[in-house]
This record gives C-alpha cells, sequence and structure tokens, in this order.
C-alpha cells in the first residue's frame, strides 16, 4: 500500500503497464484526455467451482478474509481512478466488499454487487440468482502470490451462501495481463460490447459481438 500511497506511483503504474502488455490501454487513456474516449469490452460468465481453494504462495496462516470498511478503502478510490468517496459509498449502499489482510494491512479486494447497474452508460440487469463482480485489486508489494484467485474464490463462497448461481464480470478488450488471467479461471466470453465517448457530452454504445456457449 505504501508503493500506492507515492507521489511516483502514476509513473510507476504507466510503466508496468507497458511491461505487462498492456501499451493499447495506456495509450487509450491517454487518448481520453482529449475528448475522445473508445472502450471495447467484454461481458464475461465466470464458469467458478468451489471445490478446490486456490493456493497463497506464501504462509496462509499470516492472512485472514475480511470485509472491508469504507475507513479501509479510501486510497483505493485514488489507485482506480475513481473520484473521492466513491468506494465508500458502494460499500454504505451495501454491496459487498470483501478483502485480504496481511500483518493488520488490506492487501487484496474485490467488490460485488446482486442489483441492476450502469456501466459506461449502458444499463446490465441481475436476475436475482446473478452477481457481478468488480474492482477486483492487488497491491503492488503482495503481488505474485496468487492473492487475487484465492480472494475471488472466497467472493464466490459468500456469493453462493446469499443464493447467487451465475456471477459475471467485465473485462476491457485492451487489458491483455486481465484477459490471460481470466483464461486461467475459466472465464467466458459473453457479449464484446464497443462504448464510444465524446467530450463527456455525447456517447454511443453498440454489441459488436456476441459469443456462443461453450
Amino acid at each position: 500500500m505504501d508503493i500506492e500511497r507515492s507521489e511516483y506511483f502514476k509513473v510507476l503504474m504507466i510503466r508496468n503497464r507497458i511491461r505487462n502488455g498492456l501499451f493499447l490501454l495506456t495509450l487509450r487513456n491517454f487518448v481520453t484526455r482529449f475528448g475522445l474516449d473508445i472502450y471495447p469490452y467484454y461481458w464475461d460468465k465466470e464458469e467458478f467451482t468451489l471445490s478446490t481453494e486456490p493456493k497463497i504462495k506464501d504462509n496462509l496462516a499470516s492472512y485472514n478474509v475480511v470485509n472491508v470498511t469504507t475507513d479501509e478503502i479510501g486510497i483505493l478510490n485514488k489507485v482506480l481512478g475513481k473520484r473521492p468517496g466513491a468506494l465508500e459509498k458502494e460499500i454504505q449502499e451495501g454491496h459487498l466488499c470483501m478483502g485480504l489482510k496481511s500483518k493488520g494491512e488490506i492487501v487484496a479486494v474485490v467488490f460485488a454487487k446482486c442489483e441492476d447497474f450502469i456501466y459506461r452508460k449502458r444499463i446490465f440487469k441481475l436476475n436475482d440468482d446473478q452477481a457481478y463482480i468488480y474492482n477486483l485489486y492487488t497491491f503492488e508489494a503482495h503481488r505474485g502470490k496468487n492473492l487475487a484467485p484465492y480472494l475471488r474464490y472466497h467472493c464466490y463462497k459468500r456469493l453462493v451462501e446469499k443464493g447467487i448461481n451465475e456471477i459475471y464480470c467485465i473485462t476491457a478488450f485492451f487489458n491483455k495481463s486481465s484477459l490471460r488471467s481470466n483464461k486461467k479461471l475459466c472465464i467466458r466470453h459473453k457479449i464484446l460490447f464497443l462504448y464510444v465517448g465524446l467530450f463527456k457530452r455525447k456517447y454511443w454504445n453498440f454489441i459488436l459481438k456476441h459469443f456462443e456457449a461453450k
């Protein structure tokens, strides 16, 4: 978390994105400064299983799964490019926010909601047995330990306890790192969307492709 608080975090984030094959995502983010926002993204279904718990590449005893409070989530607004107080509002509205703690510090988080929501000006409707997972993030200093799959698994368990049978997520088309991770987790594309925004005043939404069920 110390890295995320530092002044050079934005520079470090850009460097890491390019290193991880995210040049197009970085370029897209740069172009948005000039008023043009071109954002293709996938609506994905998570083919989850609770039969096998992912293994943390570290001492498991030093980690515990917790419900994250509004007092603990503030730094992530900056990291995820949210306006101040946005994530606190999500928690206050009753959306699930789970985290992994190590030595008293939050090292990874994930959010989930079970009701209709708006993303890139498009309304996504969820049935009573459906949920949407988002804002999965592992802090820089704790990456490479398989924390995200472990936390995601425990999020699945919590949602199943609430009567959820289908879980969805959204993945940016240009985020090659997330797409590679999704393949390992058996996350399947359902629809490819395209959002186009112009000067934050006009916008268009398109469906580019439906994917056949496998």
